[in-house]
């Protein structure tokens, strides 16, 4: 039994060393990450595509408010309820679509901010309290 117990001191000795050797191993390739940050909401308010996007809204919006007043004048509460919810939903489809392009329109600019730069990692500025390296300028000029 104490026989035993040696063997299984040395059995787990031998494998904690080839554990070091190997986590030391994989971390001498490369000792530090190049980690880029962005700012979504500088990008979105200082992109002029993104502006001009916002500005494809607010026209959409005005346009719908006014075809609302126009076709809901002669309509009973209920019907012009469902009309609202017709319209508001034409809306929001416009909304999403154009936030969707937007998205990947960013994620493009981003995949080559990402590959001129080396970025090994892209983190929201939100998320991150000290440190990187802030692409957002590269990205709102890449986007523009």
């Amino acid at each position: 039994m104490v026989q035993s117990k040696a063997w299984l001191r040395w059995g787990l000795l031998i494998i904690a060393a080839v554990a070091l050797l190997i986590i030391g191993g994989c971390r001498a390739g490369n000792t530090t990450a190049d980690v880029g940050v962005i700012d979504i909401s500088k990008i979105v308010a200082k992109s002029s595509k993104a502006q001009a996007y916002q500005q494809q809204l607010v026209d959409k919006l005005e346009e719908l408010e006014t075809r609302l007043e126009e076709e809901t004048a002669d309509l009973d509460e209920e019907e012009a309820q469902q009309k609202q919810k017709e319209i508001y939903s034409e809306y929001l489809t416009l909304k999403q679509e154009l936030e969707g392009k937007l998205e990947n329109e960013i994620n493009e600019a981003l995949k080559k901010v990402v590959d001129k730069r080396n970025l090994d990692l892209v983190l929201y500025r939100e998320s991150v309290r000290y440190g990187g390296v802030d692409i957002t300028d590269s990205i709102i000029e890449e986007l523009d």
